[in-house]
């Protein structure tokens, strides 16, 4: 009989999502029955995307991919309590369907969200279905890392929904050895954990830009390039200031995206009249391949706090895939992998000189080694992290549980 997989997400395409469809037609081809319950489109606007409406559901088919969306509190505010009120619409929602649709034999609930492993082990007890539980974040740790305190109410509430979803789920997935490490500290089951690296959704379109397809190596300017959330978290003030330390003439920097913190950069820029540093929102995707390629040196940097220690943001995936240098100032972990893959330079994070150190020695680097270093990040994702890879790995942990 065939088995029937439920990918419970609030993220999924046309969303910008590691796991999304390309990894259900994975799981479809592999001979299951998948269908999504997911959410309408809205990330990271807070509006729902052109050609959908939010209403209490809505069944479409993407290829032989049954994708059932549920309504959720929908808001472009970007504060605490509408974020909390838009996942715990969605844990309403989803509960409510899954009580009642089609049995399944597993639950895959991807974790951006906390809610969707509360959804499943609430599911687990009542039709005894297992589950496998994504964490792509450690709450509510990242809470506290904001600046909330780990003793107030609504950490405690997490902490516990957090627990309940870990203590329940047949499988848990992390996204690094150091997530493992740190939920085995805190009296999680080790041999319920899998390690299975994040990978670039964009991959097709990213192994497209070889090292050497920059049409302007040759200028003495080099062009660094950050992609993606300008938050609190990123602190990209300190890169900012960095490039401030660099003549223009030697380096730029290229912010491409949105985020709480946008407006303070940009103000931050115009302050200390910077001259090498310019901002773009989003861009479509095909825009963005044209940046990456123009690009000499994609900039990766988090806040330093031990969390970013342990943890590998997606984006590392995405610039080793791109075959562009990489300017890394974060965790060790993350570090330690473009280390391994021989694919950039680290600086210290939260340290303006010395990332401004670090952007000086790219820039007097020469064009072969700049290639040498994209060659080998772009080598090290197809040896290690290409995607075919991580579907693997997602479906053996899916077997686990049969």
């Amino acid at each position: 009989m065939t088995k029937r997989i439920i990918f419970l997400s609030q993220l999924f395409d046309p969303e910008y999502s590691i796991k999304g469809l390309a990894l259900c037609q994975h799981l479809k081809s592999q001979g299951y029955e998948v269908e999504v319950v997911t959410t309408f489109p809205s990330y990271p606007t807070g509006k729902i995307f052109d050609g959908f409406r939010n209403r209490l559901k809505n069944t479409e088919f993407e290829g032989d991919i049954k994708v059932t969306r549920l309504w959720s509190y929908v808001t472009d505010r970007k504060g605490k309590l509408s974020r909390a009120i838009n996942y715990f619409s969605f844990f309403l929602t989803s509960f409510s369907y899954l009580l009642f649709c089609k049995k399944a034999d597993v639950i895959y609930a991807y974790h951006p969200q906390i809610t969707t492993g509360v959804s499943a082990g609430f599911i687990k007890y009542i039709r005894r279905t297992p589950f496998i539980t994504d964490i792509q974040d450690l709450w509510p740790e990242s809470l506290i890392v904001e600046g909330a305190s780990a003793d107030s109410l609504v950490s405690r509430v997490i902490r516990r929904m957090v627990n309940f979803s870990l203590r329940n789920a047949s499988k848990i997935v992390v996204l690094s050895n150091g997530f493992k490490n740190y939920l085995v500290e805190h009296r999680v089951e080790e041999s319920k954990i899998n390690v299975i690296y994040n990978w670039c959704p964009e991959e097709k379109r990213y192994l497209e830009v070889t090292p050497e397809s920059s049409s302007e190596r040759d200028k003495e300017q080099k062009t660094f390039l950050y992609t993606g959330n300008h938050g609190p978290l990123q602190s990209l003030e300190h890169v900012v200031k960095a490039f401030a330390l660099v003549p223009p003439e030697l380096a730029q920097f290229i912010l491409v995206g949105q985020g709480t913190e946008k407006s303070k950069l940009q103000a931050l820029v115009k302050d200390l009249n910077i001259q090498n540093v310019t901002f773009k929102d989003f861009v479509s995707p095909q825009e963005l391949v044209g940046l990456v390629r123009d690009a000499d040196v994609m900039v990766c940097h988090l806040r330093n706090d031990p969390l970013f220690d342990i943890t590998i943001p997606s984006k590392v995936q995405a610039y080793l895939c791109s075959g562009k240098p990489i300017l890394i100032a974060t965790g060790d972990e993350a570090s330690e992998l473009v280390k391994r893959a021989k694919a950039g330079l680290s600086a210290e994070s939260e340290n303006a000189e010395s990332i401004a150190c670090t952007i000086k020695r790219f820039t007097n680097m020469s064009e072969d080694e700049l290639n040498q270093m994209g060659r080998s990040g772009q080598e090290f994702y197809r040896r290690e992290l290409q995607q075919s890879h991580g579907f693997q790995s997602v479906t053996r942990a899916i077997e686990e549980c049969l």
